[in-house]
């Protein structure tokens, strides 16, 4: 189980609420296979929007497969009193490749219900490090693009985009009793000019996730 507190819910280059967030996690894993459900509640007013409220619920396979790791999944979005946000789902593909300390991704999502075939990828490295026995470092690097139906779904955009720049950081503390604590931060950089309409042109947010195995 997690508990993350953030002042940002940045969703592929979107700042969905800025305000206080609570997002409560919990997940089942039995040979590769994960349920879980995920939950996103704003605590304060939000800046010039409504409190979007969320729930969702996933299933997750991983496996390996020669060198790559690949991970797969069905994600059910399902949105609380937004009438301007049906509730969807999407399916995913996500590839990695470690080199040592080093990670290669790519990603694609794809929406198979309110905007079925709206297509999202994510090509990016990743690198952790573990510092010692109880502090682990964690850096990413991604960018986004966007099909045409994506931007279109989300922005009335009759194009495809090389959306966004991503960067985000963590450092995990572990305990003793195995209970973790993890700061983090993430920070989006609009890359297409007409996307800018759309979006912010830099977006950050900031929080602490507090989780446990059992």
């Amino acid at each position: 189980m997690e508990l993350t507190g953030t002042n940002n819910y940045l969703w592929r280059g979107m700042t969905v609420n800025e305000a206080a967030i609570l997002q409560p996690t919990a997940w089942l894993t039995h040979r590769g296979v994960t349920l879980s459900l995920w939950s996103s509640w704003t605590l304060s007013e939000p800046k010039d929007d409504i409190k979007r409220h969320e729930m969702d619920a996933a299933i997750t396979y991983e496996f390996e497969l020669a060198k790559l790791a690949f991970e797969t999944y069905f994600n059910y979005y399902h949105y609380l009193d937004q009438p301007d946000a049906p509730n969807t789902g999407e399916v995913a593909c996500i590839v990695g490749y470690p080199l040592g300390i080093v990670t290669l991704k790519a990603g694609v999502m794809c929406d198979v219900m309110e905007y079925a075939g709206a297509v999202y990828t994510e090509q990016g490295v990743e690198v952790e490090k573990e510092l010692n026995d109880r502090f682990t470092l964690f850096g990413g690097l991604g960018l986004g693009s966007a099909f045409k139906k994506f931007n279109e779904a989300y922005f009335e955009l009759p194009q495809s985009t090389t959306s966004l720049l991503s960067l985000e950081g963590r450092l995990t503390y572990t305990a003793a009793n195995g209970m973790y604590l993890q700061p983090y931060f993430q920070y989006n950089k609009t890359l297409n000019n007409e996307l800018k309409d759309y979006l912010k042109k830099q977006a950050s947010g900031f929080g602490l996730l507090v989780g446990k195995e059992f």
